[in-house]
């Protein structure tokens, strides 16, 4: 098997994409997977999926994946434009990786699964990535997930505050007690902490008792204009 197949395989690129050349650098254990795209004169919008004309291709970009055994492996590509009647150029959304990342979708999928057990130092230490890196995949999860956030029925909140950095810093976390996850993070303690929470949510999704009379957290009682 040639390695440009044996790379098409491995990372699941197809049509109209395809592996033009695969380079080993052995000195600065990498390789570099080289992606060109066939003659296409359409193009999806990613604002509204519309067809439209090629306009031009970005400069070449590199993206980080997963490892080849010891190797790092970095795609390069130059992502092409559309140009949309309605919305202008845009550069059209690539199957391998998100618009504002450097990294594929896989790299970032091992990523976040390493961080469900250990720490943002920890896992960019045995993926040699910066803290700013680990911390830039994480709040591109993060935001997936909210995009994903379905309108439901909340029936119980809890609203707790944490202590970090030797109990100087404190952040209020607002929680689904029936569901057991994390709905809303926000630093301080404060009212206004928990004043941004109330957006995010509409009428039929807040709980009952929250809309019509105050609750307690901790040693404080909150509703939805002030602390008592």
């Amino acid at each position: 098997m040639q390695d440009q197949e044996l790379y098409r395989r491995i990372l699941g690129i197809e049509a109209p994409w395809q592996v033009e050349r695969v380079e080993l650098q052995l000195e600065q254990g990498e390789v570099h997977v080289y992606l060109e795209h066939e003659d296409k004169r359409e193009w999806a919008c990613v604002q509204c999926g519309a067809l439209c004309p090629l306009y031009d291709h970005q400069e070449e970009r590199q993206w980080r994946h997963l490892d080849t055994c010891q190797y790092r492996t970095i795609l390069h590509a130059a992502p092409p434009r559309s140009q949309c009647r309605e919305h202008g150029v845009r550069a059209v959304k690539l199957p391998w990786a998100e618009s504002n990342s450097r990294f594929t979708a896989l790299m970032e999928g091992l990523a976040i699964a390493w961080l469900k057990h250990a720490s943002q130092k920890a896992v960019g230490e045995q993926l040699h990535l910066s803290w700013d890196e680990i911390h830039g995949i994480m709040e591109r999860a993060v935001e997936r997930g909210l995009t994903r956030r379905q309108a439901e029925a909340i029936p119980q909140l809890g609203v707790d505050e944490k202590a970090f950095r030797k109990g100087h810093k404190y952040l209020t976390l607002v929680n689904d007690l029936r569901r057991n996850r994390v709905l809303y993070v926000a630093e301080g303690r404060e009212q206004s902490s928990l004043d941004g929470f109330w957006a995010t949510i509409t009428g039929e999704t807040a709980p009952t008792a929250c809309r019509r009379q105050p609750w307690t957290c901790g040693t404080r009682t909150w509703t939805r204009c002030g602390t008592i």
